[in-house]
């Protein structure tokens, strides 16, 4: 993916004024994050993340949505004038639960290895593997993890 190619789509939503997009290390591989100012004239707020999103999913494939976006005010420059990409605020990702817990052997198994390569502390039956962050490459990760278990 070329990050580029993301923020210049990013940005090319009516209410946004110019975009970032960083690639973070992530459970082996590395997942995107959004940022992005508004247009003085959009009705956006800091809170519509989320809108943004869902307009660039509708106008780019899925693996080059961003995890997470952030709406900033201004961004952060450098002494040279340039967006200081290190000074980017961090992005709170919110992991959302489906709140049923695994039930058989092999809904406990799966979900073990889903947490363990998405590096997080639990995930339950129903979760969606690609909004908790996984990717095809994890996607990978979790068959063969799956395998060794004598689950595939």
């Amino acid at each position: 993916i070329e990050l580029g190619d993301v923020e210049s789509a990013l940005a090319a939503l009516p209410s946004v004024a110019s975009a970032v997009v960083v690639a973070e290390p992530f459970a082996g591989s590395y997942r995107l994050l959004g940022y992005c100012v508004l247009q003085q004239e959009s009705q956006l707020t800091k809170n519509d993340a989320a809108i943004l999103l869902e307009q660039l999913a509708q106008q780019v494939p899925e693996y080059m949505v961003p995890t997470a976006l952030r709406i900033l005010d201004r961004w952060p420059m450098t002494v040279n004038g340039k967006i200081d990409k290190k000074a980017l605020p961090p992005i709170e990702i919110a992991v959302r639960n489906s709140g049923r817990a695994a039930r058989t052997p092999e809904e406990i198994l799966v979900c073990q290895a889903i947490a363990k390569i998405l590096n997080l502390p639990d995930v339950c039956a129903d979760d969606d593997f690609f909004a908790l962050g996984g990717d095809s490459i994890s996607a990978m990760a979790l068959g063969n993890a799956l395998r060794r278990n004598g689950f595939l």
